[in-house]
């Protein structure tokens, strides 16, 4: 049985493209409370009060759901590794062979569930530290 490289590549995009996504939506979140906490708008305002608070109360939810990486992302991520190995043999040699190049965030999970992507195999994307390097 074989998996289209196209089929891999599109879904490593989409894993690392989603877990980057988290982040900014955790990030922009945090930016908003600052500046709402810097605006102009009276610190007694009933309508400001009530949005930085639940801002403030919601933080660790949302970087749980936006920018920690799930269970299911690790495992979705493991088990596509996993389903490589046991078809191709090893995932550097399918990626180097197949003319792929996962970006960073998906290199990151991969290792993070116990399949490391060499640094040849991994597009770092314009003005990352190792494409400088």
């Amino acid at each position: 049985m074989s998996f289209s490289p196209v089929d891999y590549k599109r879904i490593s995009d989409l894993i690392d493209s989603a877990q980057l996504r988290g982040s900014e939506i955790v990030s922009h979140i945090s930016n908003m409370e600052e500046d709402l906490s810097n605006s102009e708008v009276a610190s007694d305002n009933v309508d400001k009060l009530r949005l930085s608070n639940t801002i403030t109360r919601n933080q660790d939810t949302l970087r749980r759901r936006h920018e920690i990486k799930s269970r299911e992302i690790l495992n979705l991520v493991k088990n596509l590794q996993k389903y490589i190995v046991d078809n191709y043999n090893n995932v550097n040699t399918y990626l180097s062979s197949n003319n792929i190049k996962v970006l960073a965030m998906f290199a990151e999970i991969s290792e993070e569930v116990g399949y490391p992507i060499e640094s040849s195999n991994i597009d770092y994307g314009p003005g990352s530290y190792e494409e400088i390097s």
